[in-house]
């Protein structure tokens, strides 16, 4: 369905994506830790998913607030968070 334009404005090229960004991000980071057990620190991740640190540090931050991700006990890598295995196990 199309949006309808307010008279007078011209809708933003690209909105769409834009709008889906931040969650195609966390699913991103979401999938390659599930991918590895062990973990990975943020740099690692920004790396994995060529994305500047900060975007990736600010992704990560809401992700471990919903407890989606975890940190190890030294505080250097990430790993999936106890929430994703409660939403999985129903």
């Amino acid at each position: 369905m199309r949006r309808r334009a307010i008279k007078g404005r011209r809708p933003r090229a690209g909105l769409r994506r834009y709008e889906t960004l931040p969650l195609e991000h966390a699913m991103r980071i979401l999938e390659l830790l599930v991918s590895r057990p062990a973990g990975l620190t943020v740099t690692e991740i920004a790396a994995h998913i060529r994305r500047p640190a900060p975007h990736v540090i600010r992704t990560i931050a809401a992700m471990q607030r919903r407890q989606w991700l975890r940190t190890d006990p030294r505080g250097e890598r990430l790993t999936v968070g106890q929430r994703i295995f409660e939403m999985t196990s129903g």
